[in-house]
Parts: C-alpha cells; structure tokens; sequence
C-alpha cells in the first residue's frame, strides 16, 4: 500500500495541469483585483508581515522528518553496504538508525 501511495505523482508538479490552472484563472477573472488579485485571495489567511505560519511550518516539518525517518528506518542491508562504500554513511549511522526506531513519529 504504501508503495501505491509514493507511487501518485502530484499534478501540481505537473507543468501543464499548473498552466491549465493559470490560463483558467487568467481568463475568468479579469475584474477588480484581475488575476492578481484572485491570486493573492486564493487563500483566507493574512500575511503578517512576511512571516511564516507557525502551525503550516510545523506540520510540513513534521511530515518531512517522518519520511527522512522512514526511509532509514526501511534501509536495506545492501543499500546500507552500498552507501557506506561510497562514503556516504559513517560508523555512527547504525547508533542514529538504533534510536529512531526508539521515538515515534512527530
């Protein structure tokens, strides 16, 4: 199961649906505001002064270490081999894989 879902490509990484996306929005809205201002109100939080939002930066956070976890935690022994050959694991690599087993996801 999860193989399927790291298997689902994300359309917003898709260059033509985002186009698609932009030229619809630039054609329908061309009232107050026009296609910069329907940009800029696609969502219904204010910016404060540039800042970040502390729960969105946190939830983000959070999902890309379970995943960075994730996938040292399903390490395989011949993907360990190969990499610690090439040099891109030292000695210590087992210690830090031994102790996130050890803590739960965040």
């Amino acid at each position: 199961m999860i193989d399927f879902i790291d298997g689902i490509v994300n359309p917003i990484d898709d260059d033509k649906v985002i186009r698609k996306l932009l030229g619809y929005f630039e054609n329908s809205y061309k009232g107050f505001g026009g296609f910069y201002g329907r940009m800029t109100q696609c969502t219904k939080k204010e910016y404060h002064k540039g800042e970040h939002y502390a729960c969105d930066k946190d939830a983000f956070e959070s999902a890309l270490f379970n995943r960075w976890k994730k996938s040292i935690l399903e390490m395989s022994k011949d993907e360990f081999i190969s990499l610690y050959q090439k040099g891109k694991l030292r000695e210590d690599f087992v210690t830090v894989r031994n102790y996130l087993k050890t803590i739960d996801d965040v």
